[in-house]
């Protein structure tokens, strides 16, 4: 069983038992199952562009010298963004208290330039934004709450779950298999 369908399957268990309980859901309770969907489809492609991209690095199983090698690169270069990963956190204190002493002088450059209406501009686009998101991941957790209610899927069912296309224009094409 894949990691994306344990995950889809323990999601779509979690709607199916809600679904027992409750005839509609109340739309922030749909964003939430939106929110859900969308990340697991999101991990799902990450997980499949990550296993893409070491097949396409790693070499041929039959270069046994090649792959020791690619081990070996691989732990340099693991070794190398530690390594940096650590000058870095090591720097952040020293940054950070930069970044504080130059605030006043930040503040003092844009308050110049922020006005009132600037502000009710910048907050009104911003709750835009916001409000069209959260009606995304409403719609979508509305699209898989009525795919689950409507399919004869029921807690341990194991799903094959295909995410919807970029666009988001469909509900996500699920098909059961025995498990």
């Amino acid at each position: 069983m894949s990691f994306a369908r344990d995950i889809r399957g323990v999601s779509d268990s979690a709607i199916d038992k809600l679904a027992d309980r409750f005839d509609g859901l109340p739309r922030p309770l749909l964003a939430a199952i939106g929110a859900g969907d969308f990340a697991v489809e999101q991990l799902a492609a990450l997980r499949e562009s990550s296993f893409e991209q070491f097949a396409a690095a790693a070499p041929p199983p039959a270069d046994v010298r090649a792959a020791t090698d690619y081990v070996v690169k691989a732990q340099q270069v693991a070794a190398e963004v530690a390594d940096s990963i650590q000058a870095f956190a090591a720097q952040l204190p020293s940054r950070a208290q930069g970044l504080v002493t130059e605030l006043p002088e930040k503040v003092a450059e844009l308050t110049g330039a922020i006005t009132v209406e600037t502000v009710r501009d910048t907050v009104e686009a911003y709750t835009q934004l916001v409000g069209s998101i959260y009606g995304i991941l409403a719609d979508r957790g509305d699209r898989s709450w009525s795919r689950i209610r409507s399919s004869s899927l029921r807690p341990g069912t194991v799903v094959d779950a295909k995410p919807e296309s970029p666009k988001g224009t469909g509900p996500p094409q699920a098909t059961a298999s025995p498990g």
